[in-house]
Order: structure tokens, then sequence, then C-alpha cells
């Protein structure tokens, strides 16, 4: 055996707050509605979450095209399987052009899930108090997307509750990182260049 120069045939990852409900709670995240591929899409940006994602209800529903996977991704704990690929997705974040590869994730009832790898390419900052992201487009431009506001009521009960948590007081941010520096797409590469929608 080659022990450690054995490689892996699965890519790790590791995500959270996969439903509305969950994300509805949760103080450490921003999310609201933007285009993908020009279909309007609720759309989570989570800086716990390795990979992005999009739910195979919105591919399917949308007619996007997937591919096959060179390897599967795998969750932490292996609560998580996906195999399939959405490449070069088309986003539309407040008139503003970006593209991400999209993992697609089964029983997932959030349309898509931008996470850490994306964010970072964008030097994204999730502003938790305000409720909205900052991101570098791919020209270099900056602009600050506002997610959807809590209630009121709750949000003065999140506040409260959350006085002494991190998330209540520092931002998320990403920075030194290129626009440009996503996953390779051939990590993710597909075992064929067939391309399928179903």
């Amino acid at each position: 055996m080659q022990g450690n120069n054995l490689k892996r045939n699965y890519i790790q990852g590791w995500l959270n707050n996969v439903d509305l409900i969950t994300t509805h709670g949760a103080k450490e995240v921003v999310y609201g509605l933007i285009a993908v591929s020009s279909n309007t899409a609720m759309v989570l940006f989570e800086p716990s979450v390795s990979h992005s994602f999009i739910s195979r209800e919105y591919v399917e529903e949308h007619k996007m095209i997937m591919l096959p996977m060179r390897k599967p991704l795998i969750s932490l704990g292996g609560e998580k399987k996906a195999n399939r690929l959405c490449p070069k997705v088309s986003l539309n974040i407040k008139g503003k052009n970006f593209e991400a590869n999209l993992i697609v994730l089964e029983l997932m009832d959030i349309g898509v899930i931008l996470g850490e790898e994306w964010l970072s390419a964008c030097k994204g900052v999730i502003k938790y108090v305000q409720h909205s992201v900052l991101l570098t487009t791919p020209l270099g431009e900056r602009i600050e997307y506002e997610g959807i506001q809590p209630a009121t009521e709750e949000y003065e009960n999140d506040l409260l509750e959350g006085a002494s948590c991190e998330y209540s007081k520092v931002d998320y941010e990403f920075s030194d990182v290129s626009v440009k520096e996503q996953t390779p797409l051939e990590d993710l590469n597909t075992r064929d260049d067939q391309a399928y929608a179903d």
C-alpha cells in the first residue's frame, strides 16, 4: 500500500442549513432571491459550506444541463452524496453577472447555496447585523447585496439572544483571493462529454 500517497476517489465536503426552516432561524447566514440561469431562485450565502450547491428540483423544473462528476462529493459523516454538476451557471446579483459551478443536491428545498469556495473567489464579506453580503464582481466592482430581513420582533429577539455571540458582532470576511480562483472545473469534471437534463 502507498499509504498517504493513495488518492481519494471522492471529494470531501461539508454543509448544513439545507432547508428553509433551518435557514430562517440561523443568525450567521444571508439569504434572498436572485436570478439563477435567468430564473428566480432562493439563494443562501453560507460560509460554513465547502462547495456551492443547487437543488435537483430546481434543475429539473428549469431543465438545466447536468453533467456526471468525475468524483462524487461526500459530506462529513456521509449524510449527503452528490455526483452531478451544473457547470458555469449564470447568476445575476443586483444586475451584475457572476458564474458558479453548482453541485446538484437531492432533498434540498433552497434553490442554491453559495459556499465558502465561491464567497472566497468573490472576496465576500457577510454582514450579519445588516443581513447583507459584499461581493467583488468578475470585473472588479464592489457591490452589496441585501438579503431578506427578518421580522422586526424576531430580529430584536435575535439581537438580545445573540448579544454575546460572535456572529452578532463580527462580519465574516474573505480576502486576498482572486475572483477567478474557484475550484477548477476539471477537479469536478465529468466522466464523459455528454450533457443531459433529466
